[in-house]
C-alpha cells in the first residue's frame, strides 16, 4: 500500500512536468492547451528537400516559447517573442507577439528528423496553436552558372569560366589596395546579386549542416570553389563585371596599423559598414547598410549586425597572440612540418584557426550575443565574409 501510495504521490507531482510527443508534418497544425512547466513535443521528418521550414506560433493564446532540436537532441535554436520590427514568416498579421515564429536554418534535406518544442514562459499555460510550413523558394530567372548550384561533390573535371577576352584572367586584389572605384563596384555587385535572389544560394549553402566542411581537410578547397563559384555570379552581372576579381582582405595590414584597436581597421572605414551600433542592437547603420536586409536572419534582428571585440568589455576574444601579424603568416606557410602533421594540428588546422579569428573579432563571440560573422551558419550575411 505504502508503494501505491509513492508511485501516485511521484505521479501527482510530476504531472505538470509530462512531455507529450507527437509527429507533425508539412502544412500541418497542431492545436490543444498546455499546462505550466509542460512541454509538448512535435518529431519532424522531412520527406522532401526545402529551402525553408519553419514553425508558426502566432495563434497560440498565451507566452509560448519554441525550440528547434536535432536528431541527436542538441538544441540549435530557441525563439521566446517575435521581435516587433521583425515581419511574421507569412507576411500576415498577429497581435499575440509573445507566440514567435522559429525557423530551421538553412536548407533542410530528405531525411533530416528534427524536433520542435512548445514551451510556457515561467507558470503561463493556455491553447496552443502552430502550424509547420515548408517552402521551395522560388527566384527570378536563374543567371547561368558554370556548373548546376549548388555543388556539393567535385565535378569530373574541372569547369571553366568562358573569357570572350584571353586577357580577362582571375586577380585578387587586397581590400586596403583598392580604389574608391573598385570597392564600390565590389559593394554594388554584392548588393545586386542580394537583390536578384543569387547571393541567397550561398548564404543556404554555407549554413547546410549537412556539408561537411569545417574542421577537416575539406575546408580549404570547398571554400575555395565556394568563393570562386560567386566571382563567377559577379562576372555573370556582365558590363563593368565581365573581369571582375574578387577582392580579399588582408587582415595583416590592419593589425599593422592599427594592432588590435578593431574599430580603426580600415575594413570597417572604408564602404562595408563599421562597427554595430550598440544602442541599436549592434545593427550597422552606416555607409547605407542600414537598408541591407540579410536572408533568414537568426539574430532575431532584421539587420546586419556586428559586435567588434572590445565591446561591453570583451576586450580578450579570439585573441590572435600574433597569430594576425604579415611574419606569423609567413612562418605559417613556410614551415614543412606544419604539413600533414600526425595529431591533425597541421597546416589547415593552424590557418582554419587564425581564420576563425578574423570572423569573430569583427563578429563577436557567439556565445556573448555576437553578430552575424561570429557563427559559421550566419557569417554569410556580412559581406566581409568573403574578403576572409
Amino acid at each position: 500500500m505504502f508503494l501505491q501510495l509513492k508511485t501516485f504521490f511521484l505521479l501527482i507531482v510530476g504531472i505538470s512536468a509530462i512531455s507529450y510527443q507527437q509527429s507533425i508534418k508539412c502544412g500541418e497544425t497542431k492545436e490543444g492547451n498546455r499546462q505550466a512547466n509542460e512541454s509538448v513535443i512535435f518529431t519532424f521528418n522531412a520527406l522532401n528537400d526545402y529551402d525553408q521550414v519553419y514553425l508558426e506560433g502566432c495563434k497560440s493564446t498565451h507566452d509560448i516559447v519554441l525550440e528547434i532540436k536535432d536528431s541527436t537532441g542538441h538544441l540549435i535554436k530557441s525563439q521566446d517573442d517575435q521581435p516587433p520590427n521583425q515581419p511574421r514568416q507569412n507576411g500576415g498579421e498577429c497581435e499575440n507577439r509573445f507566440a514567435p515564429d522559429i525557423t530551421i536554418p538553412g536548407y533542410v534535406k530528405r531525411g533530416q528528423q528534427y524536433t520542435f518544442v512548445v514551451k510556457g514562459y515561467r507558470q503561463r499555460h493556455g491553447d496552443y496553436s502552430v502550424t509547420l510550413v515548408c517552402e521551395t523558394l522560388t527566384y527570378p530567372d536563374e543567371i547561368p552558372s558554370t556548373t548546376p548550384f549548388p555543388t556539393q561533390l567535385p565535378t569530373s573535371s574541372p569547369t571553366s569560366y568562358q573569357d570572350d577576352d584571353e586577357e580577362c584572367s582571375r586577380i585578387r586584389k587586397p581590400w586596403h589596395l583598392l580604389s574608391e572605384s573598385e570597392r564600390q563596384l565590389f559593394i554594388n555587385g554584392f548588393r545586386e546579386l542580394k537583390k536578384i535572389g543569387k547571393l541567397d544560394y550561398f548564404t543556404q549553402t554555407h549554413a547546410d549542416r549537412g556539408i561537411d566542411k569545417h574542421n577537416n581537410a575539406g575546408f580549404l578547397p570547398w571554400h575555395r570553389y565556394f568563393i570562386w563559384e560567386l566571382e563567377t555570379q559577379f562576372r555573370n552581372l556582365g558590363g563593368d563585371y565581365k573581369c571582375f576579381g574578387l577582392p580579399y582582405w588582408d587582415w595583416s595590414y590592419d593589425i599593422a596599423q592599427h594592432e588590435y584597436n578593431v574599430a580603426d581597421w580600415q575594413i570597417l572605414n572604408s564602404g562595408l559598414g563599421g562597427a554595430g551600433n550598440k544602442d541599436n542592437n549592434y545593427c550597422v547603420d552606416n555607409d547605407g547598410w542600414d537598408s541591407y536586409t540579410p536572408y533568414n536572419n537568426d539574430n532575431d534582428v532584421n539587420c546586419l549586425r556586428r559586435k567588434i571585440c572590445g565591446e561591453s568589455g570583451e576586450i580578450s576574444c579570439a585573441f590572435w597572440g600574433g597569430g594576425g601579424q604579415a611574419s606569423a603568416l609567413h612562418s605559417l606557410l613556410s614551415d614543412e612540418y606544419n604539413y600533414g602533421d600526425d595529431d591533425d594540428k597541421d597546416y589547415r588546422y593552424w590557418l582554419e584557426t587564425k581564420h576563425g579569428a578574423a570572423h569573430v573579432r569583427i563578429g563577436g563571440p557567439q556565445d556573448k550575443g555576437g553578430g552575424h560573422l561570429g557563427s559559421t551558419s550566419t557569417a554569410t550575411h556580412d559581406p566581409i565574409f568573403y574578403l576572409i
